[in-house]
């Protein structure tokens, strides 16, 4: 019997904030619900093959390298859709008797083509809400509050404008999958949960709770996240704009949206937990940046906290493979499909069953408008301290290559401040080799861009991508 799948992609949530490894700590108790049940596997040392959505989703849903999609690869606004010569994930499992869905609160998921060939996709926008659909919807959200913790109905316009969307998202999958469980077809069902991207603005109740005993409180909270959100670039540009009780304040928002994310998977698992022959992979599609390197939100560097993601896995056989395995979304999906016996000419990546990574590729495009914008806020901006032609990064369990047309820079694990490449010039010289080996020499050629109406300008105006 092929396998249903179901795929969550959490967006912008960094490993070191999901504890599914270790002991945990209680921040994301279902995630390690379901990495800790008898069919979950956790893997600690997962990476995303890119710093941003468009590029990393289009990595996950193709199974190729960046720089072969070159979906949001040359330029951070304007984005290309998938190539015509890469099919998709849905498209594949379609061909091969699937029924397929996908749901995002995420523009880009869908604009990017990568709603091709699923048999229904929804992207969910706070506009497309405030309908007859969307009041039905949130009518259901008041009666399931209760897992929101106490006091949730209270904040009912707060959660109207930023948690009913992914919270509709993973309740439609949930209905579908049941749907789907009756009909006997196998399935594969995928959704990406945004509400962890900034602007932070979690359920206030889930906010009450994390701050508790702390001396903050929601109300100053909330408007330091919005501060932050409004001036990342301003941060970035100048270094001494940031306030470390501001950024402490903005830390705890985010970390009660990763909160509300567990919530979400909570959701998901219980769909799926039942079910026979089901796998279910929770992950993120990439992490997010609090100062290191100097940068903020998920810019520019291809630091670990932006690329180390969280990945569980539950009800596919991976007991061969070590948690500490380095492993990136590719692998993944190739290793589900071809469990399913799938063609997987396409993918990029390894079958996990039976093949072992040195190294993790990841990679980002020339970003010479960002350079541009940071020398508008502050004339006097180092530019040295990140790449702006293309780049990409090879790393290994110990050792971090990050190379470009501009220089090439070695760093000793965990320490990704201090450039060792003079010391390790023979190690320099052999990941230089692998890097070029495993970069993928197959370019496919650039789909059209994605076009941006009203919505969806205003709600790429909502995650800062437009000023």
């Amino acid at each position: 019997m092929r396998p249903n799948i179901v795929w969550v992609t959490l967006e912008s949530l960094r490993a070191d904030h999901a504890p599914t490894g270790r002991a945990g700590d209680g921040s994301m108790p279902n995630l390690e619900r379901v990495a800790g049940s008898a069919a979950g596997r956790r893997f600690d040392r997962c990476f995303s093959h890119a710093h941003w959505t468009p590029a990393s989703s289009t990595s996950i849903l193709t199974g190729t390298a960046v720089s072969s999609h070159r979906v949001g690869y040359d330029d951070a606004i304007d984005v290309n859709t998938v190539p015509d010569g890469l099919q998709t994930v849905p498209e594949i499992l379609g061909d091969a008797g699937y029924a397929t869905a996908g749901f995002t609160t995420n523009w880009y998921v869908g604009a990017a083509g990568l709603a091709r060939g699923f048999d229904r996709f929804e992207s969910v926008t706070k506009d497309e809400l405030a309908t007859v659909r969307g009041g039905s919807a949130f009518a259901d959200y008041l009666v399931d509050s209760g897992h929101l913790g106490p006091r949730s109905s209270l904040d009912v316009p707060y959660h109207v404008r930023n948690c009913l969307k992914d919270w509709y998202q993973t309740r439609e999958l949930g209905k579908w999958i049941g749907r789907q469980a009756n009909d006997g077809t196998p399935f594969f069902g995928y959704v990406h949960v945004n509400n962890v991207h900034q602007p932070y603005r979690p359920p206030k109740a889930l906010l009450r709770e994390h701050l508790a005993g702390s001396e903050f409180s929601v109300a100053e909270v909330l408007a330091a996240s919005n501060r932050y959100s409004d001036e990342i670039w301003d941060h970035i540009a100048d270094a001494d704009t940031v306030d470390e009780r501001d950024l402490r304040k903005t830390l705890a928002a985010y970390d009660a949206e990763v909160r509300y994310a567990d919530q979400l998977v909570g959701n998901v698992f219980d769909a799926v937990s039942t079910l026979e022959e089901t796998v279910l992979v929770v992950t993120a599609d990439h992490g997010e940046l609090f100062g290191e390197l100097g940068a903020f939100e998920h810019n520019l560097a291809l630091h670990d906290a932006l690329v180390n993601v969280p990945l569980v896995v539950h009800g596919l056989d991976l007991e061969r493979v070590s948690s500490d395995a380095l492993v990136q979304h590719g692998d993944v999906m190739r290793t589900l499909l071809e469990t399913v016996g799938v063609e997987t000419g396409q993918f990029q990546g390894y079958d996990l069953r039976d093949e072992e990574r040195e190294y993790v590729l990841c990679e980002r495009g020339p970003r010479p408008s960002d350079l541009a914008k940071l020398r508008d806020r502050n004339p006097e901006f180092d530019a040295s301290r990140y790449h702006w032609p293309a780049v990409a990064c090879l790393r290994s369990a110990d050792w971090k290559l990050v190379r470009s047309d501009d220089r090439t820079e070695l760093f000793r694990l965990p320490n990704e401040r201090t450039d060792v490449s003079d010391e390790h010039p023979e190690r320099v010289r052999r990941m230089e080799r692998d890097l070029k080996a495993l970069r993928p020499t197959e370019r496919f050629e650039s789909g059209d861009r994605a076009e941006i109406d009203d919505a969806m300008e205003n709600h790429l105006r909502d995650m800062g991508y437009i000023e």
